[in-house]
């Protein structure tokens, strides 16, 4: 009888031949083959859903905000805060987050509204925001490297799921 760790660590046991222990293991493999390849299958599928729901919302936000619909305004920083979160439950390190509360003008209307901030602010500061033409409350910071990472992200992993569907269907035709 050998045992030993085949590829991707799976664990290959055979009889030398056609013993009592290769008659016993035939049926099993038989079972796990199609078990396997349907995880496969789902895991590639899920990518490529995963994948093409990223390339949507990140072309949907880039769309918005070369369409025009968020117009560039400055806005002063009424309210700065700093707060420290751990990086998990288990963990005792922390790491910062900045929010901003921010006033600005639009028409002659006075609006606030709060946003994540990349570095730290304080109440004065000036700041660079976008505004939604039509709705002046709906709020960002400018910069769509966010949507850009999106598609990316969503288009490899939609491209390895369409990959691993591709290969499974293959071996069963």
């Amino acid at each position: 009888m050998k045992i030993n760790l085949g590829k991707m660590g799976k664990l290959n046991i055979s009889d030398s031949g056609n013993g009592p222990l290769e008659q016993i293991l035939k049926p099993v493999n038989e079972v796990i083959k199609p078990v396997n390849r349907i995880r496969t299958i789902a895991a590639g599928a899920l990518l490529l859903v995963i994948g093409i729901v990223l390339v949507i919302v990140g072309g949907v936000r880039l769309h918005k905000m070369n369409a025009g619909k968020y117009v560039e305004i400055q806005a002063t920083v009424i309210q700065a805060e700093t707060r420290y979160v751990r990086e998990s439950n288990n963990s005792e390190s922390e790491r910062e987050e900045y929010s901003a509360k921010v006033e600005y003008s639009v028409d002659g209307q006075t609006y606030t509204g709060e946003l994540s901030t990349p570095g730290r602010y304080q109440e004065g500061d000036a700041l660079t925001i976008l505004y939604n033409v039509d709705r002046p409350t709906d709020i960002t910071l400018p910069g769509t490297g966010s949507s850009y990472i999106m598609l990316i992200i969503g288009g490899i992993a939609a491209l390895a799921g369409v990959i691993m569907l591709l290969k499974n269907l293959r071996r069963a035709l």
